[in-house]
């Protein structure tokens, strides 16, 4: 059984202190003060509420909507159900694994092209390369550097994930 990560254990310290992205909104919402449109969904699919709830607080500060998946069978059922642009996949989790999950939507025409990143607290060079062999296009282990993170997701999406209002 694995342990659950606290939510600052997912943020590997640097200096004493955790590093940050950079969290601008894009977008200046309306005038009734309503935030800016998200246009670039992500689903974080980790089996560790703390992890999930993390990275939703993250990405959603960033400008992205997110939703979430529990096990790797929800991953699937949220993948199909929400058309994300991006997927934070775990690999270690119940009911089906992120390798799994991975070969299963890279089947699907409609998910050759999604980005799907492995966030895991596996290491080893063959865990990389088994990811990489059932899908993912990126991996980052756990605990994760928060601007890393942000790195990846914009390499993949882009820099601004909502347009200017």
């Amino acid at each position: 059984m694995k342990s659950p990560h606290s939510p600052k254990s997912l943020l590997r310290e640097d200096s004493g202190r955790p590093e940050r992205a950079t969290l601008a909104r894009t977008g200046s919402g309306n005038a009734k003060n309503q935030p800016p449109v998200l246009s670039k969904k992500i689903l974080v699919a980790d089996d560790i509420a703390m992890n999930r709830e993390l990275m939703r607080e993250v990405l959603e500060s960033s400008g992205y909507l997110v939703v979430e998946a529990r096990d790797g069978g929800e991953a699937i059922r949220e993948a199909y159900e929400g058309q994300p642009d991006l997927i934070l996949l775990d690999i270690d989790m119940p009911v089906l694994n992120g390798y799994a999950v991975a070969r299963r939507l890279r089947q699907d025409k409609h998910f050759g092209e999604v980005p799907i990143i492995a966030i895991t607290g596996l290491s080893s060079r063959e865990d990389r390369e088994r990811a990489y062999d059932a899908g993912f296009n990126a991996f980052l282990r756990k605990p994760f550097n928060l601007s890393n993170l942000m790195a990846e997701i914009e390499c993949f999406l882009g820099a601004n994930p909502a347009p200017e209002a």
